[in-house]
């Protein structure tokens, strides 16, 4: 069963979040973009941790898509962009800004996100993106 978590603007619910002593700005900052949509940059945990608990309450499926050099097994991957259904808000999560605290089990990450059975994950032609992951 989903629940939307969405406001009448097809913007998500803020979250709270708690930040690591390396992360100043926690806060997600959106930026208005031409189609319609608001478009967040992640790069430090903090925002991760903000973005995906934002993802999770949601309970709708994430749209996810990754990009980066030569992607695949032995490619590296740049950047995530996730996606919840009835939202327009799109976030980039830089993969080389973030490191390792992406795929972290310790708190809110991506990997958590993906390996979550409760939230349905959407890709397009994930072949590459499976690889990588």
């Amino acid at each position: 069963m989903h629940g939307s978590h969405t406001n009448s603007g097809g913007r998500l619910a803020s979250a709270p979040t708690e930040a690591d002593g390396d992360d100043s700005d926690p806060e997600l900052a959106f930026e208005d973009v031409e189609c319609g949509c608001r478009v967040a940059l992640v790069d430090t945990a903090g925002k991760l941790e903000n973005a995906v608990e934002l993802l999770m309450v949601s309970g709708e499926p994430v749209a996810v898509d990754i990009e980066g050099a030569n992607l695949g097994a032995r490619g590296q991957m740049a950047t995530v962009q996730l996606c919840v259904e009835g939202s327009n808000d799109v976030f980039i999560c830089d993969i080389v800004a973030l490191g390792e605290k992406a795929f972290s089990t310790k708190r809110a990450s991506l990997r958590v996100l993906l390996e979550s059975a409760d939230i349905m994950k959407l890709f397009w032609d994930c072949r590459t993106d499976a690889k990588a992951l």
